[in-house]
């Protein structure tokens, strides 16, 4: 039998009283035994502490935050006293399926040349019931590669090898109060290949007032800004040169899905897949095709979906 490799599970939860004990012990009931679990309270007012302190096993690591700094914050203070071989971050809402980290430490076992691995997931709403059987999973790199650059298909539960912090120096940007997952993938694909398994590897919970869900209603504007800002970044670092009008472009219409309503509209949505097809012959991406591959199937959907909108509205359909 071989050897397990430690893996370091970094969980920050904020006022998650209601969900938190199903979700710690869905880690501490793993098969895959030799974790680390490191579970930061970031200054929670409910009796989520209380709740934590209450799992007596010698492979949990608490800290406990006197006030509230943020995911991305906490995630960094969980990567500092991580002891693993592979990391992986955890949201307190969620449940992980029993084999979900033996599965993503075999295969980054069998496969050294893939730096982070992730999965499928099922949503759940907030009672814990099952909505959906499996979600689509985007697996082999060039494909997430490509995907990256119009929406996040990392799942945040992937493991990531201890590499990306010791020799990177790559950590979550903690100014960002919304989507530091997105933007932390992003630094890391610069250094490794992605995979994504394809089956459902644990429950993402959905319909409940989330950190996250949170944070985007507390500032919906600051929220689209950070994503957009990732999308900027994103798109430079593989060599495009898109103005800032472009990438509103793209995170309107391809990330939010917003209607295309008007001829100029689809006009700006032509010349800028012409331009993006320009620069990646002149990049020579190994993901080239694979993005306009991404762009066109977006054109094309937005086709369908704003034409059933026109007769809908011109004929009451």
């Amino acid at each position: 039998m071989r050897e397990q490799k430690l893996v370091t599970q970094v969980l920050c939860y904020y006022n998650e009283e209601k969900y938190l004990r199903e979700f710690i012990a869905s880690i501490l009931n793993q098969s895959y035994s030799n974790l680390e679990l490191i579970l930061v309270d970031d200054g929670s007012m409910d009796r989520s502490r209380n709740i934590a302190k209450e799992f007596c096993d010698d492979r949990i690591v608490h800290v406990f935050n006197e006030e509230n700094h943020g995911p991305a914050w906490c995630r960094n203070q969980g990567l500092a006293l991580a002891r693993g071989e592979y990391i992986g971050f955890l949201d307190a809402d969620d449940i992980a399926k029993k084999d979900k980290i033996e599965k993503m430490a075999c295969y980054l076992d069998s496969h050294e040349d893939v730096l982070v691995v992730s999965g499928g997931y099922v949503f759940i709403d907030k009672f814990g019931r099952c909505l959906s059987q499996k979600v689509g999973v985007i697996c082999d790199d060039l494909d997430i590669r490509a995907f990256m650059l119009f929406g996040n298909c990392v799942a945040s539960a992937a493991l990531f090898r201890r590499i990306i912090v010791d020799k990177y120096h790559i950590q979550q940007n903690a100014k960002m109060r919304t989507s530091q997952d997105y933007f932390f993938w992003h630094e890391c694909l610069n250094y490794g290949r992605f995979h994504n398994l394809n089956e459902p590897l644990y429950c993402y919970r959905i319909g409940h007032n989330s950190q996250c869900n949170r944070s985007r209603k507390r500032d919906p504007k600051q929220y689209e800004e950070i994503l957009q800002k990732i999308f900027r970044y994103a798109w430079k670092k593989r060599g495009f040169y898109l103005n800032r009008n472009e990438i509103e472009y793209i995170y309107k219409h391809f990330y939010k899905n917003e209607c295309i309503q008007t001829i100029t509209e689809w006009g700006k949505g032509y010349r800028l897949y012409n331009k993006i097809k320009k620069q990646a012959e002149k990049l020579k991406l190994d993901e080239g095709q694979k993005i306009l591959e991404i762009y066109r199937n977006y054109m094309k959907n937005h086709i369908v979906a704003d034409i059933k909108v026109m007769m809908h509205t011109l004929f009451n359909f």
